[in-house]
């Protein structure tokens, strides 16, 4: 390490220092004229095919995406940042032109392939398969069928978390019954393409594969759409009848 670099490390391990450096950089950030700058030269510098590839090779090294996400991880334990993040993204996505905006995105093919690819890649490891489905919680509309399930005594169970696999697969489903071999799944709109709202033929297909893949294994499928919650009775109906089919 060079003189430089140490003498930067070590006015960072001074507390009030690096407070100090703090304060002065988020004021530098404040500067409407600043920031307009910065993005100028940032969309400018995507523009260059070498630091496209950088990126993606930098991207594509797990060790970078494990020390990024646990410095993430540190920031949104932090209520302050957690708390303006979500009011962001809130915000931002109840506007439309960003919700088609991130549709044309997530459609366009280049960008479907690589993020199919990386998450092959991570999803081979055991352990951060288990660790990814195991933390996860019911999302809105799973609850709601949740709540209905338990209203209508029904056997149907919640296995979102990754706490069951389709024997011999590594498929995951929302919820099943398996003396019954029932299963009910919860799409969201935009993350499925639904055609209603957010068509995406890519996605459909994804849904249909998947779907057949469980009728080939003698499971009979509900598919429930994220705006058909907006039905209740209509959507009680629907599972009650379902339940009913074995």
């Amino acid at each position: 390490m060079n003189t430089r670099s140490e003498a930067a490390k070590k006015r960072w391990t001074n507390s009030e220092q690096r407070e100090q450096a703090r304060k002065c950089q988020t004021e530098r950030w404040m500067d409407p004229e600043l920031l307009k700058r910065h993005s100028e030269a940032l969309c400018d510098s995507w523009k260059s095919p070498e630091r496209k590839r950088e990126a993606a090779e930098y991207w594509e090294n797990g060790d970078n995406r494990i020390y990024r996400a646990g410095l993430g991880k540190k920031l949104w334990e932090n209520i302050e940042y957690r708390t303006k993040q979500t009011a962001e993204r809130k915000e931002r996505w109840s506007n439309p032109e960003y919700i088609e905006k991130m549709r044309l995105v997530n459609a366009d093919p280049v960008v479907s392939k690589k993020r199919s690819r990386i998450g092959k890649q991570l999803w081979q490891n055991p352990e951060h398969a288990k660790k990814c489905l195991h933390r996860r919680t019911p999302s809105g509309p799973e609850q709601k069928i949740i709540d209905i399930l338990k209203s209508l005594s029904s056997e149907l169970l919640y296995v979102g978390n990754g706490s069951y696999l389709i024997p011999g697969t590594r498929m995951n489903p929302d919820f099943v019954d398996k003396n019954k071999k029932l299963v009910i799944e919860v799409l969201g709109c935009f993350w499925h393409g639904c055609s209603k709202h957010y068509p995406d033929v890519r996605k459909q297909r994804q849904n249909t594969s998947r779907i057949n893949k469980l009728k080939r294994l003698g499971y009979l499928v509900l598919i429930v759409w994220e705006h058909e919650l907006k039905n209740h009775a209509k959507i009680v109906a629907k599972i009650k009848a379902f339940d009913k089919r074995r």
